[in-house]
């Protein structure tokens, strides 16, 4: 820490960081206890890929993939650089290749969300885990889901919605 603050100005490198992990991102930079507080010249928030170039991406790989494909190859993959590139590794570009990928053993997939979400919400993994089921299954005010949970929720669904974007509040 001592060395690049005193350094950095004379020194011709540049320091690149980068992680998938927001929550341990931001703690890294924005929290005034960690070392690399205060210190990021530049950032950039990298989003998935969009349905135009997961097109160009199947059509350079896979010039005659159908519409199924294509839909496929986004479902799965979000749009995410890194499951993009392990569809693409794996030569799987149409709808069976990528489901078969996807189902296949030892397969990425299976397990990628839950330990994205663990590594995500922290120790309270399980609070989040509980609240998102009861959404999947009807549960979708507050109150509802406070009184199955027996306690309050407002600042989990705060961060579901506006630091993770996984749930969206809708008002009719």
């Amino acid at each position: 820490q001592h060395l690049w603050d005193s350094n950095k100005k004379d020194s011709k490198i540049n320091l690149l960081l980068c992680g998938s992990v927001y929550s341990m991102m931001t703690r890294i930079f924005e929290n005034a206890k960690e070392p690399l507080f205060g210190r990021a010249s530049q950032r950039i928030h990298l989003k998935a890929f969009d349905v135009a170039t997961l097109k160009e991406i199947l059509k350079d790989y896979h010039p005659h993939y159908s519409g199924e494909d294509l839909l496929a190859f986004y479902l799965i993959t979000g749009g995410v650089a890194k499951y993009v590139e392990l569809l693409v590794t794996k030569q799987a570009f149409t709808k069976q290749s990528i489901i078969a990928e996807v189902i296949g053993e030892n397969s990425l997939f299976l397990e990628e969300g839950k330990n994205v979400l663990i590594e995500e919400f922290g120790k309270d993994y399980g609070n989040y885990f509980s609240i998102l089921s009861l959404i999947a299954s009807g549960k979708t005010s507050r109150v509802a889901i406070e009184s199955i949970m027996e306690m309050q929720t407002g600042g989990f669904l705060d961060r579901l919605e506006n630091e993770y974007g996984v749930v969206q509040k809708v008002r009719p």
